[in-house]
């Protein structure tokens, strides 16, 4: 299976808190290519991915109304299994630290509040986004980087910091952690190793 993740990520996942690693090597590179951009809400999109690890569909149709910032949960109607959202409701997952912290930044970058309706990351259509980040990592100088795999540099360090399988799978929102585990077994036994 596919899974690439960022070289030196400076991710916040885990107990890690936001900013205590300094951001190096490929993360920095594709932040960098990412802030140059000229749609400004493009790098909140790829940090978040970087610090929470959802989906690109999932991420492009968050709303203010669907984060709790105190609850420390956000409400996911846009995901992969969205027949289970039609049959049972949105996904409600736990919010990360380093992704609570980034929508505060974001909250604070703002003249007035934003409505409870508003998008959170305003990037247009999925499709251009996507064509742009693919620009984006081109400038950076990364090879086979999709944005896909930004979820998979958040999980593989979520492991490397001592999460349990099932915590990750459950802020992936996996069926089950037996699923967690065939995709990212690689990265637990790394973990156990060091």
């Amino acid at each position: 299976k596919r899974n690439r993740r960022l070289e030196e990520a400076a991710c916040s996942a885990g107990s890690v808190s936001p900013g205590e690693h300094k951001p190096a090597g490929e993360y920095e590179r594709l932040l960098d290519a990412v802030r140059s951009d000229t749609h400004p809400d493009d790098v909140w999109l790829v940090r978040w991915s970087i610090e929470q690890a959802t989906r690109l569909r999932e991420a492009t149709s968050l709303r203010w109304c669907d984060v709790d910032l105190t609850a420390r949960t956000i409400r996911l109607s846009h995901t992969k299994t969205i027949h289970l959202a039609e049959e049972r409701g949105p996904e409600i997952r736990p919010l990360m630290p380093g992704a609570r912290a980034l929508l505060r930044e974001k909250l604070a970058s703002f003249d007035a509040p934003p409505s409870p309706e508003d998008l959170i990351f305003d990037v247009g259509d999925e499709r251009a986004f996507s064509v742009r980040y693919g620009r984006m990592v081109k400038r950076a100088g990364l090879h086979d980087l999709t944005f896909h795999d930004l979820r998979h540099t958040f999980a593989t360090y979520a492991i490397a910091e001592g999460v349990d399988v099932k915590t990750v799978s459950d802020l992936l929102g996996h069926a089950n952690a037996s699923m967690t585990l065939d995709v990212y077994a690689d990265a637990l036994a790394d973990s156990k190793r060091a």
